[in-house]
């Protein structure tokens, strides 16, 4: 399988956890840190196998949701949608 699919499917099993999570108004917070760092470590191999401007957005995403709040804002639901938007591109 190719490493950008393995990186754009860890995204959306990190998604589901936090959406899950939202939800059904648990927490779920030491599997969703587990899965966001390995959304991390998959893109980061996708990166290093087969660099393309496809690895931006997802990036940027994953590089910016630890610096926002998801009990205090939208803003982390803002930045996984358009990270979500964007790992579409590796699935593809």
């Amino acid at each position: 399988m190719d490493a950008n699919v393995i990186a754009g499917l860890t995204y959306y099993a990190t998604l589901c956890l936090g959406v899950g999570a939202r939800v059904f108004r648990r927490r779920f917070g030491v599997w969703h840190h587990v899965m966001f760092g390995c959304s991390c470590i998959t893109l980061a191999v996708a990166v290093i196998l087969n660099p393309s401007p496809i690895h931006v957005l997802p990036a940027i995403a994953l590089l910016v949701l630890p610096a926002t709040r998801p009990q205090q804002s939208r803003v982390h639901d803002l930045v996984a949608t358009i990270g979500a938007i964007s790992a579409i591109f590796l699935i593809l």
